[in-house]
């Protein structure tokens, strides 16, 4: 979070398709800057009644987990689920990225190797940023 939380961000994206709410949880709270635009853009699917009861709806839930949650959320935050296919093992971007606007012609961009949940953890989950 230090890389999010950094006073002369003027905003922040993060694309994690696996962004659910365990990755919420560990992550929105701790961003302490308040009032700064936090996009998260991720890729969880939507359950449809037709399709199995055993299937997860993880977009429902992490919509129910912030707005439950709002007294723990001090930026300003927008959370996208950009899930293009219908199909339960594809996905419609893999990689995880952070980036961040710095001023007005300068962002900063992360490759993340792991899940952003990972990054919070180091010790349990070794991470690298390239």
């Amino acid at each position: 979070t230090r890389l999010i939380c950094d006073h002369g961000s003027k905003s922040v994206v993060i694309a994690d398709p696996f962004f659910e709410k365990t990755a919420f949880i560990d992550l929105v709270p701790r961003i302490s800057t308040k009032r700064l635009p936090v996009t998260i853009l991720t890729d969880l699917f939507q359950s449809d009644a037709k399709q199995s009861e055993k299937i997860i709806d993880g977009w429902s839930e992490l919509c129910s987990l912030a707005e439950k949650n709002k007294h723990l959320i001090h930026c300003k935050l927008t959370i996208h689920n950009v899930r293009l296919v219908k199909d339960l093992n594809s996905r419609s971007f893999h990689d995880r990225y952070l980036i961040i606007h710095k001023s007005e012609d300068k962002f900063e961009g992360h490759l993340i190797a792991l899940t952003v949940v990972q990054e919070i953890s180091p010790s349990v989950y070794p991470n690298w940023i390239i």
